[in-house]
């Protein structure tokens, strides 16, 4: 199950990839006075509440079917290649839908509110990213465990050392892509000049975020499918049988 844990911390939905910001609507109702357009605002964010529950279920599909090809080590690039696909699409979707409901909501906030609102918007990023800092670590810990874990199923032979190695570098250089591209992301989300911050922002700018997190987000899956396809170049069937129990689907 140590895949299948580490596997849940980097897909989950609710990651900084969404750009959704954590207590907006308890914002909203702190620091929007006329109770007219708090309103208006609880039906936009409620709104994109109901569409939320629905990825929520696809986006739970399609993980599990990305960790199932990682698990198999008869699945193809082409399936792989779908998957990520059908991933990234869903994902900027849900991102676009977050954004919208950001921008749609100003239209009933003046620029005093909206100052106030993203002063806490930020502090709200920052505490979350504060326990993205700590989930990494957490992740670090896993991957660690995992590279001890294969090294267990590597059976001994005159190769064994150097496929050690390689699955060793291979877990390593997803584990750097990763950390390198969340660290890209987070940035931008603390960043003043972030579209979240801005007031009134320009609607054509939702898809130019949008499409930059997206390429940040498949660096990091398309990643993930290349370590897949270097453990399995240096496990025989055998190990890789043992390994796969190691390599669980989660529910």
């Amino acid at each position: 199950m140590i895949w299948a844990l580490l596997f849940a911390l980097i897909f989950s939905s609710s990651s900084s990839t969404d750009f959704a910001i954590p207590n907006y609507q308890k914002i909203i109702d702190k620091k929007v006075e006329n109770k007219k357009s708090k309103k208006a605002i609880n039906e936009i964010i409620s709104e994109g509440k109901s569409y939320r529950k629905e990825y929520q279920k696809k986006a739970k599909k399609q993980t599990n079917l990305l960790h199932l090809y990682f698990v198999t080590n008869k699945s193809t690039e082409v399936q792989f290649d779908s998957i990520i696909t059908n991933i990234l699409l869903l994902k900027e979707e849900y991102r676009l839908t977050n954004l919208n409901v950001l921008r749609n909501s100003q239209d009933h906030i003046n620029m005093e509110e909206w100052k106030l609102i993203s002063d806490e918007i930020k502090g709200e990023m920052e505490k979350y990213l504060v326990e993205e800092e700590k989930s990494f670590a957490k992740k670090k810990e896993i991957f660690e465990e995992l590279k001890v874990e294969i090294e267990k199923y590597i059976e001994s032979d005159h190769q064994s050392v150097m496929r050690k190695n390689n699955i060793k570098k291979a877990v390593e250089e997803f584990l750097e892509i990763y950390q390198s591209n969340y660290e890209a992301i987070s940035c931008l989300l603390i960043n003043e000049q972030c579209i979240i911050y801005q007031y009134h922002f320009d609607k054509k700018n939702i898809s130019k975020t949008s499409e930059e997190v997206n390429n940040r987000l498949s660096d990091v899956l398309y990643a993930y499918k290349n370590l897949h396809f270097k453990i399995v170049d240096n496990t025989s069937i055998n190990e890789w049988e043992n390994l796969q129990k190691k390599l669980a689907v989660p529910n």
